[in-house]
């Protein structure tokens, strides 16, 4: 099993609070995760999932494919022209 964590952050870089971020799999097979709402600081973890491929889904928009790996954290920016995202490891 794995942990992986997700940020969400507005445009100037700042942590957006409450949004809802649903993980779908598609590799090894198809699964959508539990919603979950991030933190003060931006972030929403998900823990006890297989390591696989998928989406990641903030407001509906989708971001990926990635490969979710444990301690994989990966960083959406929701920039008000476009949607941005870039991946990082945790340390």
């Amino acid at each position: 099993m794995a942990t992986f964590k997700i940020r969400v952050l507005d445009e100037a870089q700042e942590p957006m609070l409450g949004e809802r971020v649903v993980m779908e799999y598609t590799q090894p097979r198809h699964a959508m995760s539990s919603d979950e709402h991030t933190d003060s600081k931006g972030y929403v973890e998900f823990s006890g999932y297989e390591p696989g491929e998928g989406h990641i889904f903030v407001h509906g928009a989708r971001f990926g494919p990635y490969q979710f790996r444990d301690g994989d954290e990966i960083t959406i920016i929701l920039d008000s022209r476009s949607l941005k995202h870039s991946l990082g490891k945790t340390a």
